[in-house]
């Protein structure tokens, strides 16, 4: 399966960002009353991560996304970016070398 075909939670599984592999893809509990009562409420689009799931808890009736909590959340750079960028890195390309490649700042890759 393609990077755009996965959700952004199974590449970060793939690429072993997640702290427990397929704890996000699995079980969700509630960020906010830790209950196990959640369930899928909505789908929704990002701009560049394909699509992403909304939680509802059962028990205190709050929303919360897909991911909530990960390394991802928040970030408005494509995963697909951060994964080409991360892959260059692991295979030995030096820090001014991404820079010049991918047009990021050093801060930006860095971070």
């Amino acid at each position: 399966m393609s990077t755009l075909n996965k959700s952004s939670m199974e590449v970060l599984n793939d690429v072993g960002l997640c702290q427990e592999k397929g704890e996000a893809l699995s079980k969700k509990n509630c960020p906010h009353c830790y209950s196990k009562k959640v369930k899928i409420h909505s789908h929704y689009q990002t701009k560049g991560n394909g699509e992403r799931k909304m939680f509802i808890c059962q028990k205190c009736r709050r929303y919360f996304a897909e991911t909530h909590g990960t390394v991802i959340a928040g970030l408005e750079t494509p995963l697909s970016e951060i994964i080409k960028v991360l892959k260059a890195r692991m295979e030995g390309m030096g820090l001014n070398a991404d820079v010049r490649t991918f047009g990021y700042s050093k801060k930006t890759i860095l971070n």
